[in-house]
């Protein structure tokens, strides 16, 4: 069995499955834009490029984490309308704040509000 040797140089080894680098100046608007759009797409800056370079455009995953927040959000909703309906059936023990349960309700359904206008 034969062994290859691989010869260091200042950034690793010469064996990398891309040994190539491309270095492209921009501005500052510019770099906050690359980046912001790598972050959306849950990329690093590098692969974010090199799939806009490749003609292959990156899915935001803003939109998916926006939809799981609002999932959760109406999670939240779905309990505090589930404790509204035992305060107002026979149920009700006196145990429960209506002024703060449907002050919750409010806050979340803000919430979703602000969820949604990122979609």
């Amino acid at each position: 069995m034969a062994l290859t040797r691989t010869t260091k140089t200042r950034s690793g080894t010469n064996t990398r499955a891309r040994p190539n680098k491309i270095m492209v100046r921009v501005n500052e608007e510019e770099q906050a834009k690359i980046k912001e759009g790598a972050a959306n797409c849950s990329l690093t800056v590098p692969e974010y490029l090199r799939r806009l370079g490749m003609n292959y455009k990156p899915a935001s995953t803003v939109d998916k984490q926006a939809i799981t927040e609002l999932a959760k959000l109406r999670g939240d909703l779905g309990r505090l309308g589930g404790l509204l309906k035992s305060i107002f059936s026979e149920k009700y023990d006196g145990d429960y704040n209506i002024t703060e349960l449907i002050n919750e309700i409010k806050s979340t359904q803000a919430l979703i509000a602000e969820k949604v206008k990122l979609l």
